[in-house]
Order: C-alpha cells, then structure tokens, then sequence
C-alpha cells in the first residue's frame, strides 16, 4: 500500500482517530500507541529499553533502530518511523499524535524508562527536519494530522481531509 498513517504517543491521538484509519492505510503504530491499535501491521520503537520493560505481545512485524540499516542510536521513533513507511514504498504518510510537547496519551512513562526533556524534543524536530526534506525530495507527501502539534516542518492538515 502507498498510503501509511503512523501513531505515535502524543497527547492529542485518540481512540476515534485511530479507529478511523483502520482498513484506509497501512499502519505504524509507535511504541504504546500498539495499544490503541493492537491491528496495526507493524509496531515500532527506537528505544531499546521501552522493548525490553513492556515485551508487548504484538503479531505484527516488529522494528527497533538497529532493524533498520542506516539508523542512528538516539533517532526519535516518530522520525524512524516516516523513515520506514518511506523505505516500504509510501507515497502520502498521514501522522498522528506527533505533537512534539506534553506528555503521552497515556501520561508520563513508568519508571524505569525515561521521558522525553526539552533538550531531546529539540534535538527529535531536528530529525523530523531531515526526514521532511527527504520525503520532499522523494515525492512522498507527509501531513501531519495532530491536533495542536508544535511539529511543523511537514505540511499541516485535517486527518478526514488526508485519509477518506
């Protein structure tokens, strides 16, 4: 399929977005977003330690940053992500719960996995920037659909404008 919506952990995703991209495109789901979408075709993860606290029971295919060839330790999984959909062939990638400030859905993660500070929130929208100027460049067309995200460097929309 040409057309991806990848779930990360924001704040804004809910329950009724995710419920409506099922069946309209493949999808990521992003560390616990697995949770909202346990139908998801693939559940991804950078951080090595998230895997190894939840040991989530997922069917799907499963991805870390070292799956993944030329992936960086310390990639944000939201980034790794567009940069799978990307490699698996998307021409329009729809992003939800990228919001790039707050906590989780969820609320903050249990100890002993960390959260996210300002200092790497900074340092993820650098990683998103990279990613947004190579899908332009490769035709790939990213909107992201969350709700109030401080993310801006990929084009902005209404999630039942982008995926219908």
């Amino acid at each position: 399929m040409t057309k991806w919506a990848i779930l990360a952990t924001g704040p804004s995703i809910t329950q009724e977005q995710v419920d409506y991209v099922k069946g309209k495109a493949s999808v990521i789901a992003v560390s616990d977003s697995y949770k909202l979408a346990p139908w998801a075709d693939i559940l991804l993860s950078a951080d090595l330690s998230w895997w190894e606290y939840h040991q989530p029971d997922f069917s799907g295919e499963k991805y870390n940053y070292k799956m993944m060839k030329g992936a960086p330790a310390g990639i944000n999984s939201g980034a790794l992500a567009v940069r799978l959909a990307r490699q698996r062939g998307a021409k329009e990638i729809i992003l939800l719960g990228f919001d790039g400030h707050g906590s989780h859905f969820f609320g903050p993660h249990p100890s002993p996995l960390k959260n996210t500070t300002d200092a790497r929130r900074a340092v993820h929208l650098k990683q998103h920037e990279l990613e947004a100027r190579i899908c332009s460049a490769e035709g790939v067309r990213v909107v992201n659909c969350s709700p109030g995200t401080s993310i801006k460097c990929y084009p902005l929309g209404e999630l039942h404008d982008c995926l219908y």
